[in-house]
Parts: structure tokens; C-alpha cells; sequence
């Protein structure tokens, strides 16, 4: 007698393969795209640097804070003005976004860059401040990284995040809700490493010029 169709146990072994292979693919996929949205937010910051070293060739200064350049007192903080970078010179033709920013809902998904005077301090050592001096010695940027934490809440030196890191390891661990928690604790910056895992703690950072040297 000639059978037709499955058994419920082949179905079930079916199912059960099917299972299997999406719970090896699933995480291979969200892997794939975890790397291939750093390696956009990598090229994106070099276009960046392209365009802010570009622009200290023509000008011996790194572009100035929104602020100096509207001609007024800049205020603490002031992120560059990226029209000067495409206005009357284009320096980038298009500014990029930080995809990490965009995924995190942010309402200025913008990367944030920093070309400043330096000015030490000592209630903020190795912190990059927004005043008059000239030329602009340094510069710096960062997209969140995976993680879609805020773990830079100010424009420091590459000297003085690692320095903090050593200080201040980020805090690890999950919600109620299985969502992650944690970051920098002091959030004097922490710098993203794939090598801890593809999605883990820490912010894509970009430094030029004497931001890269600086301590304090």
C-alpha cells in the first residue's frame, strides 16, 4: 500500500531542523550587520578626517566652533561648524550621519565634531575647550558604537580615555527585560573593541592632531 504524506514525527523533525539552522543563521546575521555598520561608521570617520585635514592644509586651523564662526563669544562646547567644510570650498560633498545615532532614535543623528583650542584645566584635565584660541590644534569625533550608549559625555583626548578605561571599567549586566545595561561609569569615554564581542560597551572615536598626544 503506497503511503502519502509525513508522519507528525517527520514533521516534527522537520520543524525541529529548521529551528536548529535559524538559531545558527539568526545571530550570524545580526553579527554580519553589526560589522558592516562599524565598518560604514570607520568610513564615514575617515571621510570626516579627509575633509578636517584637508581644510587645515588650505587654512593652518582646524575649522572653527559654530559660535566663532557667526562672530560671537563661542560657548563651552561648541561643535565645529560642518558648513566650512562645504562652503565656498567642499572639503566633504556630503556629510555623513552616525548610523549607530540613527538606530538609537536620536534626534540629531549628526557626528559631533570638536576642533578646539586647548586649554587645560585643572578640574577637567585633558579636556578640549571651546575658546578663542587659534589656530585649532585638535580635533575630535565618535559615533555611539553598538552598543547605542551615550559612554562620552565630553570631548576628551585620546591620552585621557584610556586613562579612564583603566579607572573606570564599564559596568556589565542586563535589565529585568533582558536589555543591556551598563557603559562607562564615569562617562569620560570608553572606546568600542570588537574583540569583546561584536555588540559590546563603548564609542567609535576618532582623534587628529594634538588630541591624540594630550593628557592634560
Amino acid at each position: 500500500m503506497k503511503r502519502h504524506g509525513f508522519t507528525l514525527i517527520e514533521l516534527l523533525i522537520v520543524v525541529a531542523i529548521i529551528a536548529i539552522l535559524a538559531a545558527i543563521a539568526v545571530p550570524n546575521f545580526l553579527e554580519a550587520q553589526t560589522r558592516s555598520r562599524v565598518s560604514r561608521v570607520q568610513n564615514d570617520l575617515r571621510t570626516v578626517a579627509l575633509g578636517m585635514e584637508s581644510y587645515r592644509i588650505d587654512n593652518n586651523t582646524y575649522p572653527a566652533p559654530r559660535r566663532e564662526s557667526w562672530v560671537q563669544p563661542p560657548l563651552t562646547g561648541d561643535p565645529v561648524d560642518v558648513r566650512l567644510l562645504s562652503t565656498p570650498i567642499s572639503y566633504i560633498s556630503s556629510f555623513p550621519k552616525d548610523v549607530f545615532r540613527m538606530i538609537a532614535g536620536q534626534a540629531a543623528p549628526d557626528f559631533r565634531i570638536y576642533a578646539l583650542g586647548y586649554v587645560p584645566r585643572a578640574t577637567y584635565p585633558g579636556y578640549l575647550r571651546s575658546y578663542s584660541e587659534y589656530p585649532k590644534i585638535g580635533w575630535m569625533t565618535w559615533s555611539l558604537g553598538p552598543d547605542g550608549l551615550t559612554n562620552t559625555g565630553g570631548y576628551f583626548t585620546e591620552p585621557y580615555v584610556i586613562a579612564n578605561e583603566g579607572a573606570n571599567p564599564p559596568q556589565i549586566g542586563k535589565d529585568v527585560n533582558g536589555n543591556w545595561i551598563g557603559g562607562c561609569t564615569t562617562y569620560y569615554g570608553l572606546r568600542y573593541d570588537p574583540t569583546n564581542g561584536t555588540v559590546s560597551y563603548g564609542d567609535i572615536f576618532r582623534w587628529e592632531g594634538e588630541s591624540k598626544t594630550r593628557l592634560n
